[in-house]
Formats: C-alpha cells, sequence, structure tokens
C-alpha cells in the first residue's frame, strides 16, 4: 500500500539531488562592492558548508588542502600585503571529487594577521570553487548567472 500523498520521507539521493539542484536565492547571498558602484553577489562559506552538510550529510564529505603557496608578501608603509592561493579536493564518500584553487588577499599591519587572514581567504575560496561543481544549490548558479538574476 503506498503512504499518503505528501508523508513518503526522501530517501538521502533524493534529499541530495533536491539540494544540489535548487538554486540559491537572493537573500542567501552576500554582496560586496564591484566596480562602478555594482554590487557582486558571493556565497559565505559557512552557508556553503552548511549546504554540503545538508546535501551529502557532515559525514559523507571532505575537504583537503591539496597546496598553499604565498603569492607575494609586501611591507608598505605601517601595513603587511599578503596575497596566498589555495588548492583544495573536495570529496564525496562515493570517491567523487573536484579540485579547484582559490585566491586569498589581506592587508594588515601585523605580519601574521595578514597571513593568517589571506591563507583562510584562499582555502575558503577554494572550497567554495570545489563545492559549485556539485550544483547550484551550493553556488553554481551564481557563476553560470554572472549576477544578473541578483542585481
Amino acid at each position: 500500500m503506498l503512504p499518503n500523498f505528501g508523508t513518503r520521507q526522501l530517501n538521502q539521493l533524493e534529499r541530495t539531488l533536491k539540494v544540489l539542484s535548487t538554486p540559491l536565492t537572493k537573500q542567501q547571498l552576500a554582496y560586496r562592492q564591484g566596480p562602478r558602484g555594482t554590487k557582486i553577489p558571493y556565497l559565505e562559506v559557512s552557508l556553503a558548508i552548511q549546504q554540503a552538510n545538508q546535501a551529502f550529510g557532515p559525514c559523507a564529505w571532505s575537504s583537503e588542502i591539496k597546496n598553499l603557496q604565498q603569492n607575494y608578501l609586501k611591507e608598505d608603509g605601517d601595513q603587511f600585503r599578503v596575497s596566498f592561493s589555495a588548492t583544495v579536493r573536495v570529496s564525496l564518500e562515493n570517491g567523487c571529487f573536484h579540485e579547484d584553487i582559490g585566491q586569498g588577499n589581506a592587508e594588515r599591519r601585523q605580519l601574521s594577521e595578514a597571513i593568517e587572514h589571506a591563507q583562510k581567504g584562499a582555502v575558503s575560496d577554494a572550497v567554495k570553487r570545489c563545492l559549485r561543481y556539485f550544483g547550484d544549490g551550493v553556488g553554481n548558479r551564481i557563476l553560470k548567472d554572472g549576477g544578473r538574476d541578483f542585481n
């Protein structure tokens, strides 16, 4: 006998596909200043992780830093300018994975703070770039639309 309409629970694959195929809403995105007064939408890493946990399960995916490289370090007066790039791999428990590179820049008075901020930015950017390959629900649509739907 079939369950009453609307009472059947989704299995994990159905939940995964639903989360990954549902585009993020304008309210889920953060915005930063772009050129000529434009606003550029982006996905905060905390929401990307939340969406990945919801789609795959919190113990069914992982991220691995494959490479973390300092691109430049410049002392400019009382500020340190630092740039890092990170290569990250996001893997699912079924063996599927995506790798991408992220960039992080920072300008701080303390060198240690500049390095930490740039490294975190590079890794966060790389994780988000990897996750977007899995679908619209983890950020892919932002790039596909180029922000046009969100302005």
